[in-house]
C-alpha cells in the first residue's frame, strides 16, 4: 500500500468522524465525551492497581524467600557446619545429599514451595517435576545470571526464573565448603501460578467492580447530560430557524428560572432585534460614516501638526536672519576698542541676542521631534573634556551668585565615547543652566559615573525644588514648577522637554528627585558604547579664536552671495576686519557669472537665495570647473539650515564646507582657513602628480 492511498484513506476517515461528529446534537457529544473520560479514568486506574498489587505481591514473595532458605540453611545445619565432596557425593557434616529426597520434601512441606540441591551444577536431590512426573534428578542449572552469581561471585540470588518450563519466584544460596569454595547450590522456589491465585482473584473483582461503577457512572452521566442540554438543543433548533429567518418559531423554557430559561429569552429578544434590521443596518451605516469622519479629521490633525512643526522650522529661520545681524555686528563691535559703558552696553546685546537664539533652538528641536524628523550624529568624543567644558562655561555665573560649584567624574567613566556629544553637551548645559538658575544659595553638584550599559549624570543642587504634585510634568512641553517660577526666573519650560526626548532616541532616560525648598536631582541615564581610556589631551575653550589669517593672504580674492542686505553688511564687516575685501552678489545665478569674470580664492554662499539657491550655483560651478579643467575653487555654505542631512546635501553638491548662522567669527574664520589650505595643498599636490 503506497503512502499516497493511505494518506487519501487517513483523510477520508477523518472527514467521516468530523461528519459524524458534527452530526450530534450536544447533549450527544458530552455524553459521549464523558461516557468516553469516564472508561480511560477506569482504565487508567485498573492499569495503575494492577501493577501496584502484582508489584507488591512479587516483593512480598522475594521476601518470603528469604525466609524459606533460612528455614532450609536450619535443617541442613542439623547435621553439621560446613559441606564437604567425597568421591561424586556431596556431603553436610555427616548427611549425604545425594539422593536425599526426605530432607528436599521436608524443606518443601515447611515453606510450601520447592527445594533443590545441586552437586556443582546438577541436581541431586529435588521436587521439582518433569514433564512426565518423576524428580529431575540430574539435570543441570542452566547458564544465565543465576549461574553467574552463584558459581562466578559466589552470591545468593533472588528473582524470578524459568524452572524446566515453570515459572518461579526463586531463592539460590551458593554451598561452600571450609575452603569457601562453591560445591553446590541450595534452592527454594514458590510456583508464581501458586503464589498470584489470590492476586488474580483480587483483580478479577476489581475490574469486575470497575465496569459496573463505569456503567453505572456512565448511565448517570447520559441521563444527566440529557437532562440539563436537552432543553438546550431544543431552545438551539429555536436559533437555528430565527437566525433563517423564521422568526415565528416557537422557543420552549422561557418561563424556566435557571441559565437555561435565560437563553431562551435572549432568543426571543434576537427575534423581536431581528424585525429591525433595516433600522440596524441604517445604524451601522452611520457608525461607518462617523468613523470615516473621524479618520478625516484625524489626519486633518495630523497634518496641522506637520503644518505647525514647518511653521516654526521657518519662523525659527526667518528669526535667525536678524538675529545674524544683531550677534554679528555685536561681535565685530566687541573686537573695537571701546569704553567701559560701552562695552557693558554691547554685552547686553550680545547675552540678549544669544538668549534669544538660546530660545530659537529650545522651539526648532521641538518642531524637529514633533516632525519626527530628529537626528543623531554620531562620532567619538572625549566625555571628560566636554563635561570640564560644561563646567567651565557655568562656573562665572556660579561665582556671582556664591555657589559652590563642583564636578566629579568617576575614574571608570572617564574615555572617548561614541555618541552625539552635541545633544549629549545640550542636556547636560540645560541641567546645569537650570541648577544654577534655581538655586540661590548653596551648592550645585555634577557628578558622572559608570552605569550598566553606558554613563550616568546627576545634576544635584540645593535650589527651590518642586512641589510633589508637580514632579511628574517636568518633563511635559511648556511646564515650569509653577507660574510664579516663570515670573521669577523666566523661561519657556521647553529645556526639560527636550532633554526627556534626547533620552529617549539615544535610548536611555531621565529622572527627577525632589524636595520643595530643599533642591533637586536630575539623573540622565545613557547607553554609550565606551571606545578607549581618556586621551588626556588638553581640550580646546569653545570660545577661543582661532589664528588670524597669515598676513600674506590678507589680499583674498572672495566672492560671497547674499540676498539679505543686513547679512550682507554684517559679512562685509566682519571680512574687513581681518583686511578681506569680499564682492558680494545678490542670488546664485549672480554668483555664476561672477565666478566667470575672473579666478577667486573662495566663495562663501548663503543657501536659500531667489533666482538660484546656494546648492546648484556650486553644482553648476562645478560642473564649469571640470569643463573648463580648471582647480576647484573652495565654497563654504552660509547657512541657518545645519541638519545632518541638510549639510550632506551642502557637501554632495559640491561644497567644500559650511558655517551656521547666527555665524560666530572664530567658526567663519576658522572656516575659511580649513578651506583655502587644504585646497593649496590639493594643488601643490596636483603639480607633483606624474602625467598620465
Amino acid at each position: 500500500m503506497n503512502r499516497p492511498y493511505l494518506r487519501h484513506r487517513l483523510y477520508a476517515f477523518d472527514s467521516g468522524v468530523r461528519q459524524l461528529w458534527s452530526g450530534f446534537s450536544l447533549s450527544a457529544k458530552l455524553s459521549s465525551a464523558t461516557v468516553g473520560s469516564l472508561v480511560v479514568m477506569m482504565l487508567t486506574s485498573l492499569f495503575f492497581y494492577d501493577t501496584s498489587l502484582t508489584s507488591n505481591a512479587e516483593r512480598e514473595a522475594l521476601e518470603r524467600q528469604d525466609t524459606n532458605m533460612r528455614v532450609a540453611w536450619q535443617i541442613l545445619h542439623q547435621s553439621g557446619d560446613s559441606a564437604s565432596v567425597s568421591g561424586d557425593k556431596l556431603y553436610f557434616g555427616n548427611r549425604v545429599l545425594n539422593g536425599d529426597f526426605a530432607t528436599v520434601d521436608l524443606i518443601k512441606r515447611l515453606v510450601g514451595g520447592t527445594a533443590t540441591v545441586f552437586q556443582g551444577d546438577r541436581r541431586v536431590a529435588t521436587n521439582v517435576l518433569k514433564s512426565d512426573g518423576a524428580r529431575a534428578v540430574g539435570t543441570r542449572l542452566a547458564r544465565g545470571p543465576v549461574y553467574d552469581a552463584v558459581f562466578r561471585r559466589g552470591k545468593p540470588y533472588r528473582g524470578k526464573a524459568n524452572i524446566l518450563g515453570t515459572p518461579f519466584y526463586t531463592a539460590y544460596d551458593p554451598i561452600k565448603d571450609r575452603s569457601a569454595k562453591v560445591v553446590g547450590v541450595l534452592y527454594v522456589g514458590l510456583q508464581q501460578e501458586e503464589f498470584l491465585k489470590p492476586i488474580h482473584v483480587i483483580q478479577r473483582t476489581a475490574i469486575l467492580i470497575g465496569i459496573g461503577l463505569t456503567i453505572a457512572l456512565s448511565l448517570f452521566s447520559v441521563l444527566l447530560c440529557r437532562w440539563i442540554f436537552g432543553p438546550l438543543s431544543a431552545v438551539q433548533a429555536a436559533l437555528e430557524r430565527t437566525m433563517r429567518g423564521d422568526v415565528s418559531a416557537h422557543v420552549p423554557g422561557t418561563s424556566r428560572k435557571d441559565d437555561i430559561g435565560e437563553l431562551a429569552r435572549a432568543v426571543v429578544a434576537f427575534q423581536d432585534m431581528t424585525t429591525e434590521n433595516l433600522l440596524a443596518t441604517a445604524a451601522a451605516e452611520e457608525l461607518r460614516s462617523n468613523a470615516e469622519t473621524a479618520r478625516r479629521q484625524t489626519e486633518a490633525a495630523e497634518a496641522s501638526n506637520r503644518a505647525k512643526s514647518e511653521f516654526l522650522a521657518i519662523m525659527s529661520h526667518e528669526i535667525r536672519t536678524p538675529l545674524n545681524g544683531v550677534l554679528g555686528m555685536a561681535q565685530v563691535m566687541a573686537r573695537d576698542p571701546l569704553s567701559k559703558m560701552q562695552r557693558e552696553r554691547l554685552e547686553v546685546i550680545a547675552r540678549s541676542g544669544e538668549s534669544l537664539l538660546a530660545i530659537l533652538n529650545d522651539i526648532l528641536d521641538l518642531s524637529k521631534i514633533e516632525a519626527g524628523k530628529l537626528e543623531l550624529e554620531e562620532g567619538e568624543f572625549d566625555l571628560e573634556d566636554l563635561a570640564l567644558g560644561a563646567h567651565a562655561t557655568f562656573t562665572a555665573v556660579a561665582n556671582v551668585k556664591g555657589l559652590s560649584f563642583n564636578l566629579a567624574i568617576d575614574e571608570a567613566a572617564g574615555g572617548v565615547y561614541r555618541g552625539d556629544s552635541v545633544r549629549i553637551r545640550q542636556i547636560i548645559y540645560n541641567l546645569i543652566s537650570n541648577a544654577v538658575k534655581f538655586t540661590e544659595s548653596g551648592h550645585v553638584h555634577v557628578n558622572i559615573d559608570r552605569w550598566r550599559e553606558g554613563v550616568r549624570i546627576a545634576v544635584r543642587d540645593t535650589g527651590v525644588g518642586i512641589a510633589p504634585e508637580r514632579i511628574d510634568a517636568q518633563f511635559e512641553k511648556f511646564v515650569q514648577a509653577d507660574t510664579s517660577t516663570t515670573r521669577k526666573f523666566g523661561g519657556t519650560g521647553l529645556g526639560l522637554a527636550i532633554c526627556s526626548e534626547l533620552c529617549k532616541a539615544m535610548g536611555g532616560h531621565i529622572a527627577v528627585a525632589s524636595v520643595l525648598g530643599e533642591g533637586s536631582e536630575f539623573v540622565v541615564s545613557l547607553p554609550l558604547e565606551r571606545l578607549r581610556e581618556p586621551s588626556h589631551t588638553a581640550p580646546v575653550a569653545e570660545d577661543a579664536a582661532p589664528a588670524p589669517l597669515a598676513p600674506q593672504r590678507s589680499d583674498l580674492r572672495v566672492l560671497a552671495a547674499e540676498d539679505n542686505p543686513m547679512n550682507r553688511l554684517v559679512l562685509k564687516t566682519i571680512l574687513a576686519q581681518v583686511g578681506v575685501w569680499p564682492v558680494i552678489v545678490e542670488d546664485g545665478a549672480a554668483a555664476v557669472e561672477a565666478w566667470r569674470t575672473q579666478n577667486w580664492d573662495l566663495i562663501l554662499l548663503d543657501v536659500q537665495m531667489p533666482v538660484m539657491d546656494g546648492p546648484t550655483a556650486a553644482r553648476t560651478i562645478r560642473a564649469l570647473e571640470a569643463t573648463a579643467g580648471s582647480p576647484p575653487t573652495p565654497i563654504i555654505a552660509l547657512t541657518a539650515n545645519a541638519m545632518s542631512h541638510q549639510v550632506a546635501e551642502y557637501l554632495a553638491a559640491g561644497m567644500t564646507g559650511f558655517v551656521a548662522k547666527p555665524i560666530k567669527i572664530p567658526e567663519l574664520l576658522a572656516a575659511m582657513t580649513t578651506a583655502i589650505d587644504g585646497c593649496a595643498e590639493d594643488v601643490e599636490r596636483d603639480k607633483h602628480q606624474p602625467a598620465a
